[in-house]
């Protein structure tokens, strides 16, 4: 026999073996030969891939990998080697195991992606590579890398998958280690460190430059109180430390089930600098606008007094032009007033002085009384409003502060839909808590507007949109609104999907 490698025309290699036969004439010598041809170039592949194998096998052994299978298609028998046993701890009790059985050895979450990655090998005739955890009989779990490849008889079919194991439980373990430290580099400037049952296991230079410590070093005082009680909650934690005339701030994260307990710290010096600076900025602008607003009241109190008066007593004596004018200036001096007391409950509700009124009242009945209280103003407009409430929504809040919420979102909607309009309110219980919603097929809100319409003096101009639109308001109304809403300890919030989509206003009050 024979054995030649050819280039075939496309360029891939061709094996072949020849059976030469020699053909004698009628004295015995050869005259010529004849030759049969046979390609065993798949043959030969697969028992380069044994060999292969089986010498990855000899070498994986020498160097800890701590197996070999086989498993036969055609009839589910499982050889394995005896290091395979060994590592589940289970006797040899014939030449071949169960596949049933090693299947269950498999951790559930794994079992399924195991069988399609080896089935998948079968079906597209290639070697495979997987990880998967196994279980011991003894409960404890570990992870094994599989590295296996189909294998051919004769005949290039395929009968068998088989492979190497090897336990990388510990390589896992130090791989995540490495991958958890790595998140604590030592030229971070903030200083970070892990601790674990109260000693420092961990820190990075900031760290150890910061508290004075390093491995092996107990837990510094600041941190001792909350990570005993993160130890006993297993929930995040904070901390703001002042060191050396300098501010930080730490965040104090449990890892693996409080195996560890990572510390973060970020210098927020210049943060909280700006913080007091704006406290004080505030304040200021607080008092600037209280004063101004009580030195504007009493003017104006004489304006809206003699207004009156004039039109009272002396009315007859005036011409129409003479009365629209003061009309004009009683309406607008309402206007001033209204946008004065604005200013006035801002402040005040920032002044941290609001002490609630609270008692038990029917949110239903509050809300249909200021239905019908506007519900001329949605009639001029030729708009419908539809009421979809529960009744006894009982609760406590100060009514006089809710109705001021309940008819500034009612008005806005009404202000911000076209004439021939729909408004429903509606209402539900979320999570111990009533939640009334307000929804207009009005204006709309785009995304930036979204961002800043509960915000101090965050109105909306509404020009050039043709929907008669009134556009008096300083922008105050949606932030009392929010400051009055969370004071009872509720939320306010607003949901669009763009311009000329409509809005919906939600607030919501707990159940007392």
């Amino acid at each position: 026999d024979v054995i030649l490698g050819w280039i075939a025309k496309d360029g891939h290699e061709v094996i072949m073996e020849y059976i030469i036969i020699p053909i004698l004439d009628a004295n015995g010598r050869v005259v010529y030969f004849e030759s049969i041809g046979k390609e065993i170039t798949e043959r030969r592949k697969s028992e380069q891939k044994l060999r292969e194998s089986e010498s990855m096998l000899q070498k994986s052994q020498k160097i800890g990998q701590i197996g070999s299978f086989a498993m036969d298609l055609s009839t589910n028998e499982v050889m394995w080697s005896d290091q395979l046993y060994k590592l589940f701890g289970l006797k040899k009790e014939g030449k071949t195991i169960d596949y049933e059985k090693v299947l269950a050895l498999i951790h559930p979450d794994d079992r399924e992606r195991a069988i399609k990655i080896s089935g998948n090998a079968v079906k597209e005739r290639k070697s495979y590579k997987l990880e998967h955890r196994v279980i011991h009989p003894d409960g404890k779990i570990f992870n094994l890398l599989i590295t296996g490849d189909v294998i051919r008889n004769e005949k290039n079919e395929i009968i068998k998958i088989g492979g190497i194991t090897q336990d990388i439980t510990e390589r896992k373990k130090a791989a995540k280690k490495m991958g958890d430290l790595a998140k604590f580099p030592s030229e971070n400037p903030n200083p970070v460190f892990r601790v674990k049952n109260e000693i420092v296991i961990y820190s990075n230079n900031a760290g150890e430059d910061l508290f004075d410590i390093s491995e092996g070093a107990d837990i510094p005082k600041p941190f001792q109180d909350i990570v005993k009680e993160i130890y006993s909650t297993n929930e995040k934690g904070s901390i703001e430390i002042e060191l050396n005339e300098k501010i930080y701030s730490f965040s104090i994260t449990p890892v693996e089930g409080r195996k560890y307990i990572n510390i973060y710290g970020l210098e927020i010096t210049n943060v909280k600098k700006a913080e007091k600076e704006l406290i004080k900025l505030n304040k200021l602008k607080s008092e600037l606008l209280t004063r101004a607003s009580h030195e504007l009241k009493t003017p104006l109190i004489s304006i809206m007094g003699y207004t009156e008066l004039l039109l009272e007593l002396y009315q007859e004596q005036f011409d129409d032009v003479i009365l629209s004018s003061l009309n004009q200036i009683k309406l607008g001096s309402a206007r001033l007033e209204k946008t004065i007391n604005n200013i006035l409950n801002t402040t005040f509700l920032e002044s941290g002085k609001v002490q609630l009124n609270v008692s038990q009242e029917d949110l239903s009945f509050l809300i249909k009384y200021c239905v019908v209280q506007l519900q001329g103003l949605a009639k001029i407009r030729n708009q419908n409003v539809l009421l979809n409430i529960q009744d006894n929504l009982i609760t406590k809040f100060e009514k006089e502060r809710i109705y001021e919420v309940i008819s500034d979102l009612i008005i806005n909607a009404i202000k911000y839909t076209p004439p021939g309009g729909l408004i429903e309110i509606n209402s539900e219980i979320r999570e111990n808590s009533y939640t009334i919603s307000i929804r207009d097929n009005g204006i709309g809100f785009t995304e930036e507007e979204k961002e800043r319409i509960f915000k101090q003096f965050g109105k909306i101009e509404r020009y050039g949109f043709g929907w008669d639109l009134g556009i008096e308001g300083t922008g105050l109304g949606l932030y009392i609104s929010k400051k009055i809403v969370e004071l009872h300890g509720g939320k306010i919030w607003m949901e669009s999907e763009g311009r000329n989509k409509g809005s919906t206003f939600y607030f919501s009050l707990p159940i007392i």
